[in-house]
């Protein structure tokens, strides 16, 4: 059932959580979230965006429940409003905060800490003339920026301004939040989504829904119900037979989602409780694999908030697209569905082709995922599945194909001169900074002459995939790529049990030209291929 898949998340993790706060009263950091920071002393500075944890406990505190051992318990109330206290004397004077470096002057941790620390004033009642002060100026930060690419961030902001309003009755920030909404729900694509750096993320869009719809319960704003019914429309294709949801084919490659947008429309929107159903039957893969930073980021209080909303339904006469058979291009994110008797499958035409694949039985499991391809040279890593939407694409009923280039990707290793260099420059610099770490570290990459055709044939029990890739350049060592992108995501490469799962794993060396075939038989859920490589001459 989904409200004990929600209860009992939240009982075996709050303790987790807990353990990330510094509850002794009489310390110096009494109140922050960021225990590598109090505890481990192995950073200088807490990172607020983990302090959304106040409203987790104002809300344990606030809704009681089954086992629920913290409601109205003073400590936790005391607890909570030690991390208020904390949040407000650690901001910068600009009305912003830190989350990955010092003097980063941090959009996300802003916005994100904002609503939850104004939402536990709300719930706990808590006057205090210098947290109000400090709400107000991280409203006038955030009242000036945008995110640089992750739309989620601005309509957390949305959720967060709304909720400094409703405490300070400040008729400026309504007037702000007004253009803002505006100008925000004019980005919203014709399929649905709100873009995540180029394209479309399942999980991110979770965030979006969630933050959409708590502002939608705090104003009863009526204009924001057909967006929100347009996100609903567009996730339940990414909705897998085993209940998953999301994955590689996204722009940002998650694979977690948020339950609470759903949770909270699901009285209004039946398909939001449809999905929920789907995905939260069991606990979904995701549950035991998201980090603590996470967990106190994003997870947690959406759990929290999902519990407090749910209600009992019967959704029995509505079905979600994998159980029926079509095929859809989603124009705008470059995705590409495939849904069989058989089988479900989604392709990104963005990401070179890259291609999940569910099989629908009495099991229902992914039956495989393929990624692309990698070419290695010295220390330089190309690859096929970097997002690029600019790669000439033809779709034909069952067939798609796409021509492309490799893009040159990197990993980036930390070193103890860079973090010098980056605290010099984000102390002289502030959050003029983040355009530039952001080109670097999640759109950095170069496209390259190396050429990739992939054609994809979609059957009825089985799939076709037909590759040919040509460099002037020697090719010193191609393989098929696994499932671990090179875009730098901080939600993702959580642990997801299908990794254990064998892939092709030849290994093709010093050649120009190469054909490559595949068969993923539905039948045998066996992948065979074949090879021609063609040289060119000296």
């Amino acid at each position: 059932m989904v409200y004990e898949t929600y209860r009992l998340f939240i009982l075996e993790n709050t303790p987790r959580m807990l353990t990330q706060l510094d509850r002794d009263k009489d310390s110096p950091t009494y109140g922050s979230f960021d225990r590598d920071f109090w505890h481990y002393k192995i950073r200088d500075f807490s990172s607020i965006v983990l302090q959304q944890g106040c409203l987790s406990l104002a809300r344990l505190y606030s809704n009681n429940f089954e086992g629920n051992i913290y409601f109205k318990n003073e400590k936790i109330c005391n607890w909570a409003a030690g991390a208020v206290d904390f949040w407000q004397r650690v901001q910068l004077s600009d009305g912003s905060f830190n989350e990955y470096y010092p003097f980063e002057h941090g959009y996300p941790p802003t916005v994100f800490s904002l609503y939850s620390v104004s939402e536990t004033c709300r719930l706990l009642n808590i006057v205090n003339p210098d947290v109000t002060e400090a709400i107000l100026r991280s409203c006038k930060f955030i009242s000036k920026l945008r995110s640089h690419g992750a739309l989620n961030q601005d309509i957390a902001a949305i959720a967060a301004m709304y909720s400094a309003y409703l405490l300070t009755r400040e008729k400026w920030i309504l007037n702000q939040l007004n253009e803002n909404i505006r100008n925000i729900f004019s980005l919203q694509t014709g399929d649905g989504y709100f873009p995540e750096y180029g394209g479309a993320d399942i999980g991110y869009l979770s965030v979006s829904l969630a933050c959409l719809a708590e502002y939608y319960t705090l104003s009863g704003n009526e204009n924001v119900t057909r967006p929100l019914e347009k996100i609903l429309d567009f996730i339940q294709y990414f909705v897998h037979p085993d209940g998953s949801i999301g994955g590689e084919y996204g722009s940002r490659n998650t694979e977690y989602f948020m339950p609470a947008g759903l949770e909270i429309l699901a009285t209004r929107i039946p398909l939001a409780g449809v999905i929920a159903d789907k995905i939260f039957k069991n606990p979904p893969i995701f549950h035991h694999s998201i980090d603590d930073r996470y967990l106190n980021h994003f997870i947690l209080p959406s759990y929290i908030n999902a519990l407090i909303f749910y209600k009992k339904r019967n959704n029995n006469n509505i079905a979600l697209p994998y159980e029926s058979k079509f095929h859809k291009y989603f124009k705008n994110a470059d995705l590409f569905i495939n849904s069989s008797e058989k089988y479900y499958s989604i392709l990104s035409t963005s990401k070179g082709g890259l291609l999940k694949i569910f099989k629908k039985d009495e099991k229902d499991k992914e039956l495989a995922c393929d990624c692309g391809y990698r070419i290695k040279d010295d220390d330089n890593i190309y690859v096929t599945n970097w997002i690029d939407s600019s790669q000439a694409v033809n779709v034909e009923d069952n067939r798609i194909k796409i021509n492309g280039h490799f893009h040159q990707a990197r990993f980036l290793e930390p070193t103890p001169l860079k973090h010098i260099g980056l605290r010099i420059a984000s102390f002289s610099m502030g959050h003029r900074l983040i355009p530039m770490l952001k080109d670097q570290l999640i759109k950095g990459n170069k496209k390259t002459d190396i050429l990739f055709n992939r054609e994809v044939i979609f059957k009825d029990d089985s799939i076709e995939i037909n590759d040919s890739i040509d460099s002037q350049k020697k090719i010193k060592e191609l393989s098929f790529a696994d499932r671990y992108s090179l875009r730098y995501v901080p939600s993702s490469k959580f642990f997801n049990q299908n990794e254990l799962k064998p892939h092709l794993s030849k290994t093709f060396k010093n050649f120009n030209e190469i054909e490559i075939n595949k068969i993923i038989d539905l039948n045998t859920e066996n992948v065979c291929f074949s090879f021609k490589i063609k040289n060119n001459p000296k």
